[in-house]
């Protein structure tokens, strides 16, 4: 038996007293072994080689410098005394010299300013067990770890210290086991985890007999405890509802999907009124949930934003924009004659397979049209084309709202409405000249309508297409009226029709921004 209680000698992996990466702590160890030989007719029988170890550690490791560091000392070694086995048969003694090693180690890199320590308190058994079923690990242990930690950089770093338990031969090579308490951490400027570890190993160490005798280890066991986690994951976000509207308008901001270890949140509204300050310590409406009410009594373009902090004062933003509108106005696109640029294109396949392609550009009435049938396939398309000039819309307009209105109906030779899509219009064309084969190319679907068979007014959602329109986000071809599904049609008054109220119309509600 040996007990004992070591102070580590401070060691300095790099440097000196001004620029170091060093170790220092202690560990008071007590420990016990059990060796067991067992021969009969010059036959092992049983072999057995146990440790009982318990040991109280304090590391410390400090650094001050951006170091890469791979090194390892003994800092203490100690004889528990030589006894001496007789082999029955035999002429010569089994001698057995135990000794314990005592070490401390250090592999990484680290960067800045690095201060931990990690206690820990570990009972254990540990060795190898040689009988009729062979070669058997003997593991047991109990672990508990403390840790405190104070960085300023980042980590990659492993630090341990522990002893060796060696069972030497006349002095010269045999067992060991190795008991290892370390620390593992890796640390960036947002994110940080440190493991502590507890490593157990046995072997054969031959020393001077390594040309004859291979060296051999096996790990007994391992634990490992997550020690301290740092989080600087910040993710700011803010949604506003409402961020449209007429003064007064009261709007929500809610900051409270952000991500991360938030403690306070900072909300500015772009109106020149004081910003919004709420933290885990200071909540002016009692609530710490990321979430204001604010008020905007003029109309304008509101930027507004919430700026997100966590304790090491790490911060995130995230923006919107609240836009006061004033009194709505809205405006009606019905082009007489001459103003007024639609048309119609046919395309028409015989029975013969000969097909004919033409276009009206002043016909009072506007077709849609979709229907073939038999073999060979024959039958006819029609598409309407128009196009509404968007002078009278300022350049500054928000649309609110924009339809597009045909007055009509349609028909279908199945027991359903026909469905009517319209789609973007991607290149110029000629109303006067148009046909089905020099029809210009469409864009996507931006949406559709049900026709019935009652005469009256249909509308299509184009607020979006309007809005681009304005903007010059896209070019202002106009669009096509077309069906997809046969045996349907539908037909629709021009803008050359006589009466004026029912020619088409751009029905579109807008604000302007200032």
């Amino acid at each position: 038996m040996k007990n004992g209680d070591f102070y580590l000698v401070e060691k300095y992996f790099f440097g000196n007293s001004q620029t170091y990466v060093k170790s220092k702590g202690h560990v008071n160890l007590n420990a016990n072994y059990l060796f067991e030989l067992d021969v009969k007719n010059h036959k092992v029988e049983n072999f057995t080689l146990k440790l009982f170890l318990s040991d109280d550690t304090e590391i410390r490791l400090e650094s001050n410098y951006e170091i890469s560091v791979n090194k390892e000392f003994k800092v203490g070694e100690f004889s528990l005394g030589v006894f001496v086995a007789y082999i029955p048969g035999t002429f010569f003694p089994i001698v057995v010299k135990p000794e314990i090693d005592i070490y401390i180690g250090a592999d990484g890199t680290t960067s800045l300013q690095f201060d931990a320590t990690a206690t820990q308190t570990a009972t254990f058994q540990a060795g190898l067990e040689y009988g009729n079923s062979g070669w058997q690990i003997i593991k047991d242990y109990d672990n508990d770890f403390g840790f405190n930690c104070n960085l300023v950089g980042e980590i990659d770093l492993k630090c341990y210290a522990g002893t060796e338990f060696e069972f030497l031969l006349y002095g010269i090579s045999g067992a060991n086991t190795r008991f290892q308490g370390y620390l593992d951490g890796k640390i960036t400027i947002n994110h940080g985890e440190i493991f502590g570890g507890l490593e157990v190993s046995a072997g054969i160490n031959p020393r001077i007999l390594s040309k004859f005798i291979p060296p051999y280890s096996i790990k007994l066991f391992e634990t490992k405890e997550k020690l301290w986690e740092y989080q600087n994951y910040l993710n700011a976000d803010l949604i506003v509802t409402p961020n449209r509207g007429t003064p007064p308008l009261e709007v929500l901001l809610d900051a409270s999907n952000s991500e991360g270890n938030i403690t306070s949140y900072i909300f500015s509204f772009g109106d020149n009124s004081p910003n919004y300050v709420e933290s885990s310590e200071n909540c002016p409406d009692g609530n710490f949930d990321g979430k204001i009410r604010h008020s905007y009594s003029n109309q304008g373009n509101y930027p507004c934003q919430v700026t997100v902090f966590d304790a090491q004062h790490h911060s995130d933003i995230a923006k919107d924009t609240v836009y006061v509108e004033g009194i709505p106005t809205t405006i009606t696109i019905q082009p007489n004659p001459s103003q007024g640029k639609d048309a119609y294109v046919e395309l028409n396949v015989w029975s013969n397979g000969d097909s004919t392609f033409s276009g009206d550009g002043n016909s009072l009435e506007l077709e849609v049209h979709n229907d073939f049938w038999g073999s060979p396939l024959r039958g006819v398309a029609k598409e309407i084309l128009i196009q509404f000039p968007l002078s009278s819309i300022p350049t500054n307009a928000i649309i609110s709202s924009a339809t597009i209105e045909f007055y009509g109906s349609g028909a279908s030779s199945y027991n359903y409405d026909p469905i009517f899509g319209i789609n973007k219009i991607n290149s110029s064309w000629n109303e006067s000249t148009v046909k089905w084969n020099t029809k210009p190319s469409y864009g996507n679907r931006i949406s559709t309508c049900t026709i019935t068979g009652e005469t009256k007014w249909y509308e299509w959602d184009a607020t979006d297409l309007v809005q681009d329109w304005i903007d010059c986000v896209q070019t202002n071809y106009g669009v096509s009226i077309l069906t997809t599904r046969n045996s349907e049609g539908g037909q629709f008054k021009s803008s050359d029709y006589s009466d004026s109220s029912k020619r088409p119309k751009l029905k579109v509600t807008y604000f302007e921004s200032e």
